[in-house]
């Protein structure tokens, strides 16, 4: 028995398909066209809004948007971490 290969889009090819939506196009020729379900597409479409920003940021070869719930918190992380670096502070995981 054969498993169907996962197929994971780009933010590019993901607002390609946006578009096509946006030009008319069913949800069936593109999931046939693109060798995906039905659902794909159409989770595609519900996520739009998140994509069509990623596609704004020109992060266009990402495959999955990965957020910070403590967004704040992580950039002071990162401000001290790189001052810590720059003073050839050795860095552990225990420390961080």
């Amino acid at each position: 028995m054969s498993q169907k290969q996962r197929k994971v889009f780009s933010i590019d090819e993901k607002s390609h398909v946006i578009w096509r939506l946006q030009n008319g196009e069913s949800n069936n020729e593109i999931a046939k066209e693109c060798g995906v379900s039905q659902s794909t597409i159409s989770t595609i479409r519900k996520n739009r809004d998140k994509i069509k920003a990623l596609f704004e940021e020109n992060s266009l070869k990402i495959k999955r948007s990965r957020t910070s719930e403590h967004k704040v918190m992580e950039e002071a992380l990162l401000t001290w971490f790189k001052h810590q670096w720059a003073n050839n502070v050795p860095i552990s995981g225990p420390i961080l």
